[in-house]
């Protein structure tokens, strides 16, 4: 099994496929196994790297906040795998690892997918929006916050499906809170930063996403000049995993796209 040491810590990782390499940053649900749907379309066409963040899956679990190690893990993957440029595909949390990287180092990435997420900036818009947004998203029988990672169609259609999300979340060790903390404002990247940023970017989300809503996401996309937006219906805040073929085509064709 292929580990790269990094920061005290081992990152698992998997190649497969030729090409251009992409990058597959999973959200805080997940781990490497959750682009099963990805890698078999892709890597006919791209070298395809799916890795596990610190304290996911089979990588080293270490406790305490190590969200602000994520894009120095990155780095060090990049590095470790001789890859100058690579396109970058970030779920969820991944943001907080391909959203600080590629403002840091713009010439290392080719295109940048940000899927669900607007991880890693800092903007107290966005922030105090997320905030709000769980608050007021209460379940009215349990009178608990919604933190619902599948899309309500999903559930109900797809039983299969949403048991396998859950045993391939099951795989990951036990989750410390601070890695999936709302951040504090001024806390990450700003707005001034995504104005000079240059990297093309997609941002895609579900139509039903119960954690990170298309309002927000928008806002976070009419942050970053020149981005994209991609709203799909009928989907929750696994995108990837509940509409793969659409998420896929999705992608691909903004990786195919002449960008200005």
């Amino acid at each position: 099994m292929p580990y790269l040491d990094a920061e005290e810590t081992k990152i698992y990782y998997e190649e497969h496929g030729n090409g251009e390499p992409i990058v597959f940053a999973h959200g805080a649900g997940g781990n490497h196994l959750s682009w099963w749907q990805q890698i078999p379309h892709f890597a006919k066409n791209y070298r395809c790297i799916t890795y596990d963040h610190r304290s996911f899956g089979n990588s080293t679990y270490e406790s305490g906040d190590q969200r602000t190690l994520f894009p120095h893990d990155l780095e060090a993957l990049l590095n470790h795998l001789n890859i100058d440029r690579a396109f970058l595909v970030a779920q969820s949390m991944g943001g907080f690892s391909c959203l600080p990287f590629a403002v840091k180092h713009p010439e290392r990435v080719i295109k940048l997918v940000m899927a669900d997420t607007f991880g890693g900036i800092g903007e107290k818009k966005l922030l105090d929006g997320i905030r709000e947004f769980r608050k007021n998203n209460i379940d009215p029988l349990t009178k608990k916050e919604i933190r619902r990672p599948l899309g309500s169609k999903f559930l109900e259609q797809n039983e299969s499906g949403a048991f396998l999300y859950q045993e391939i979340s099951a795989l990951n060790p036990p989750r410390d809170p601070l890695l999936v903390r709302i951040p504090e404002a001024g806390d990450g990247i700003m707005a001034e930063d995504l104005a000079k940023f240059g990297v093309p970017t997609l941002y895609i989300v579900g139509e039903e996403d119960a954690l990170v809503p298309p309002n927000l996401i928008d806002i976070a996309h009419q942050m970053t000049p020149g981005s994209k937006l991609e709203i799909v219906p009928d989907a929750g805040h696994s995108v990837y995993f509940e509409k793969p073929e659409q998420f896929n085509s999705i992608v691909s064709g903004f990786f195919q796209q002449n960008y200005p």
